[in-house]
């Protein structure tokens, strides 16, 4: 659907037939993800566990800011992605807090797991011997389901992650 999907008969038609739908935009400002602000529900805004992650992240912040203009209910949470045991990787959500970030409660660590399912093009679900990243992404999906549930029943709702 591209651009295009937050114009009447495009992603309307598709959704009816869904409880919830999942659109993954491309990580940069751009048309697409300007479409998908004006359809979705809740942004899921992945950010690494890095200082300089944490300062890329704030053009995201502004592009969701401005999409609130015209969707004042737009629901917005960040989601500490690629978080290591380090102490850059223990301090992030609580130097990501202080700078009056929304983070979502789950995190998702560097996992090896990840880039494998890309690579074969699965979820690591659906992947044997990958019990801690299933374990992340099935809490991962709890939490949105919760927000989602918390906000408005089980309605059906447009996600950009």
């Amino acid at each position: 659907m591209g651009k295009d999907m937050h114009r009447p008969g495009q992603l309307d038609k598709l959704a009816t037939a869904f409880d919830t739908v999942i659109i993954d935009c491309p990580g940069r400002d751009g048309t697409v993800v300007r479409a998908a602000l004006m359809v979705a529900d809740l942004v899921l805004i992945p950010c690494g566990a890095s200082p300089a992650d944490a300062w890329a992240l704030q053009a995201s912040l502004d592009l969701v800011e401005e999409a609130r203009g015209l969707r004042p209910d737009l629901e917005a949470r960040v989601v500490i992605t690629r978080r290591r045991a380090t102490t850059i990787g223990k301090n992030a959500r609580t130097d990501l807090a202080t700078l009056g970030v929304p983070l979502l409660e789950v995190e998702l660590a560097e996992r090896v797991a990840y880039q494998l399912a890309m690579g074969e093009g699965r979820g690591v679900t659906s992947m044997s011997g990958q019990a801690d990243a299933t374990r992340e992404i099935r809490n991962l999906t709890k939490a949105v389901d919760l927000l989602l549930e918390t906000r408005h029943g089980l309605a059906h709702a447009a996600h950009v992650a």
